[in-house]
């Protein structure tokens, strides 16, 4: 028998150890291997390297298509169902290449599957060096031994193609078990069940967050006060012994070497953290985390919350609570564990690839408000890899508040300065009023910022995923500034300035973070100390992460921005919006406009990217509303509720990828009694991609020039690999260096992973123009 080729060798044989050949040739080499005698490690990180670059290159490119050619010969049945998926999208350009492909059956010439890979012959060290090779696949190459070896221990050595194909089922409930250790070592559960009459073998996903409490070693229902305890959770099929969380995992497709995830607990000041592997087989459960906290004396109940993280970003969230008792306490019928899950958002492993997040920021809680017997958290826990920690940021409310009082009038002023002026768009750094302004909002960040740093909080890295759990209210991290409190005189600082205006990344000179003396006495007013533009802040909402559209590993990037709908209201000036309507034209080159929400309705059946709405938005009868075109016309035609919000108003048929929604409207920061913040989560929960909106609220006159100075920066977008993040920090950069002070309040709901497909040739413009 041939000697059979794994990673390390492959890698060296196409060459691709080192540089970073474009898609064309990467397709071209990745083909090649196809023809290898390779080992089974070596067909998963082939299949898995096919897979990203069908999942990232525009349908129709020949990069593509003939991944997708070579992809049908490789014979990985994660590979093959994913392929199938393809092949069964109505809307997939190249399903011509897919017709006939099936799961259980090998390509022309090659060995039959067994299990997820072909079965190979290994036994003894052989065998552990092949398992050694799986478990530790995806690593980066400088990572060192010893951690590859931890690595090695968390996943079980079990082998993702070891186990018998007919266990994808899902299996009858578990057993009960006693509380010792498991090391961390993934189990297969009994035998399947047999599955209902139609059912497909590993449809459907049974498991879920499993916990029990352990003290002195002995499982219990309760906690015990004055004495260390221990959370012990893992994910699998329902345990007789446990709780378990009142939901199942929603199903996903799991790598075949399992999924390495971080659980992070707080409660209470305490945190910790454990690592464990979730393996593929839906029928095998993960490995134990063991989380510790201690229970003072007189605490009554107990509500810790435990983040499940990939690759940073959350997977699943959520709650333990139980009662405490005191030592020796009986424990009665009613002293029950309880998992509830506040988020699951498990299509984040769809994208292996990922920009991995640096921290996750929950904020709010989801239980009772205050006269609960329960104590909230704070408003604020950060989860960075160690365990949460919470902060309280009671300021953030007063400082909105003044956003919404202060900004728009104040970007009015200098607006109509600027055209009484004839000024060109560019940031006036010898303005008084924009100096003036920018301190002020400098001031109230920095005071943000003090609070959060007089509780022991750190920077919490470049990427940050907000999880809002707050039904009201969100948190403006856009707002913090970290480089200390501006004097009253002080100016804006020329090097960042400067920066700013040629795009660079950061500010030459000033110091980050800010010196203590500086923390209450800043010299000078940097823009980069802004987190609005400096870090990439990822806004998801909670709950289940289906009710948005997401990446997944085959719908990556959104469609080229070439058709819009447009609605405004009246309250806009007729001139604003026919300059806008104007814009899109340009912009995108086929626009429709809706003067009311039945034509709005008509204009979505034909699925444009881009939805630009311009409204009034007002409250009437404690209810919130949007309204659009002639505030005369008839109520049902012009307004629409918060409860009035469905799909038909932004993805009729919830096609993925969905929609970016672009909402800038009148005094649509108001306190009203739904909120804008609710109707924003409404409209993206309807299948939208992104939402886009503000902080803080807007005049009619100058949403519609904001509106197409946003539309004509994403329509320029050049790089189709520049993820969504990294696109609005660099929009909010080229905008704040024009002069619109608004940028620095842009929100954007939705994953940051979406990447913009580029319209035009790079360099081409709105207007036709080239650029530099």
């Amino acid at each position: 028998m041939a000697k059979l080729i794994e990673v390390e060798e492959l890698v060296r044989k196409l060459d691709l150890g080192t540089a970073a050949p474009d898609a064309q040739v990467r397709s071209a080499l990745l083909a090649r291997a196809v023809a290898l005698p390779l080992g089974r490690s070596a067909w998963s990180w082939l299949a898995r390297a096919l897979w990203e670059l069908i999942a990232n290159q525009p349908a129709g490119s020949p990069a593509r298509r003939q991944a997708l050619a070579a992809a049908l010969k490789v014979p990985v049945k994660s590979l093959r169902r994913d392929l199938q998926r393809l092949a069964a999208d109505e809307d997939e350009p190249d399903r011509d290449l897919l017709a006939g492909i099936r799961v259980d059956v090998a390509g022309p010439g090659e060995p039959a599957l067994g299990g997820d890979f072909n079965e190979l012959p290994a036994d003894g060290l052989d065998a552990f060096r092949a398992r050694e090779r799986e478990a530790t696949l995806g690593l980066p190459e400088d990572v060192s031994h010893e951690a590859r070896m931890r690595h090695v221990g968390v996943s079980g050595h079990v082998s993702a193609g070891s186990i018998a194909a007919d266990l994808d089922a899902p299996a009858p409930r578990a057993a009960g078990r006693d509380a010792r250790p498991a090391a961390a070592h993934p189990r297969a559960s009994p035998p399947p069940a047999p599955q209902p009459a139609g059912a497909a073998a590993g449809d459907e996903e049974l498991r879920r967050v499993n916990a029990l409490i352990l003290q002195a070693g002995k499982a219990r229902r309760s906690f015990v006060t004055g004495a260390d305890n221990v959370v012990r959770c893992w994910i699998g099929l329902r345990d007789e012994a446990a709780a378990v969380a009142n939901e199942a995992i929603p199903r996903v497709d799991i790598p075949p070497e399992g999924l390495e995830l971080t659980a992070e607990l707080y409660w209470n000041d305490q945190r910790d953290a454990k690592r464990l592997i979730l393996p593929a087989e839906r029928s095998a459960r993960s490995g134990d985390c063991d989380l510790r906290l201690s229970v003072p004396e007189g605490e009554r109940f107990v509500s810790a919350e435990i983040v499940f993280r990939y690759r940073g970003r959350a997977y699943e969230v959520v709650r333990v609570e139980a009662f405490a008792l005191a030592p020796g306490e009986p424990e009665e019928a009613h002293h029950q564990v309880q998992v509830r899950v506040q988020a699951s958002r498990r299509e984040v492993v769809e994208v292996a690839d990922s920009q991995p997040v640096d921290a996750i920021f929950v904020h709010g809680d989801d239980r009772a408000p205050a006269g609960d017997a329960r104590a909230a958290p704070p408003a604020l826990r950060v989860f960075g890899g160690e365990g949460g920690r919470g902060f309280d940021l009671d300021d953030a409310a007063v400082a909105i508040r003044w956003l919404n009082d202060t900004l728009f009038s104040t970007e009015k002023l200098v607006v109509r300065r600027q055209a009484a002026q004839g000024g060109e768009d560019r940031l006036d750094a010898d303005d008084p009023d924009v100096r003036s302004l920018l301190r002020d909002m400098a001031r109230h960040g920095a005071g943000l910022y003090n609070q959060l740093c007089d509780q022991g909080f750190t920077d919490p890295g470049e990427r940050i995923q907000v999880l809002n759990l707050d039904a009201a209210n969100d948190v403006p991290l856009e707002f913090v500034y970290d480089r200390g409190y501006p004097l009253r005189d002080a100016p804006l600082c020329q090097p960042g300035l400067a920066a700013l205006r040629s795009g660079e990344g950061g500010c030459p000179v000033c110091a980050l973070p800010a010196a203590d003396e500086e923390r209450s006495a800043a010299p000078v007013i940097c823009p980069y100390g802004f987190w609005s533009l400096r870090k990439i802040i990822e806004r998801v909402a909670s709950g289940d992460g289906r009710e948005a559209s997401v990446p997944r590993g085959t719908r990556r990037a959104l469609p080229p921005i070439d058709a819009v709908v447009f609605a405004s209201s009246h309250l806009v000036p007729e001139d604003e919006r026919s300059a806008t309507c104007e814009a899109l034209q340009r912009c995108t080159g086929h626009l429709l406009v809706a003067e009311d929400w039945l034509q709005w309705r008509a204009a979505l059946r034909s699925h444009p990217p881009l939805l630009v709405v311009l409204p009034h938005h007002g409250v009437q009868a404690a209810l919130d509303y949007l309204e659009i075109g002639d505030p005369a016309q008839d109520e049902d035609h012009g307004k629409l509720s918060h409860a009035q919000i469905g799909r038909d108003c932004v993805n009729p048929d919830a096609r993925d990828p969905g929609p970016i929604v672009l909402l800038l409207g009148c005094q649509t920061g108001a306190q009203t009694e739904t909120g804008y913040v609710q109707i924003t989560r409404r409209i993206q929960q309807q299948h939208a991609a992104i939402v886009l909106g503000t902080l803080a609220q807007i005049l009619g006159r100058h949403a519609a020039p904001l509106a197409r100075e946003l539309v004509a920066e994403l329509a320029a977008v050049d790089d189709p690999q520049a993820d969504f993040g990294t696109v609005m920090r660099r929009l909010r950069r080229r905008m704040l260096a024009r002069g619109y002070l608004m940028a620095l309040c842009l929100v954007a709901q939705g994953d940051a992973e979406w990447r913009l497909t580029p319209r035009a040739l790079p360099g081409t413009a709105c207007d036709g123009s080239t650029g530099p």
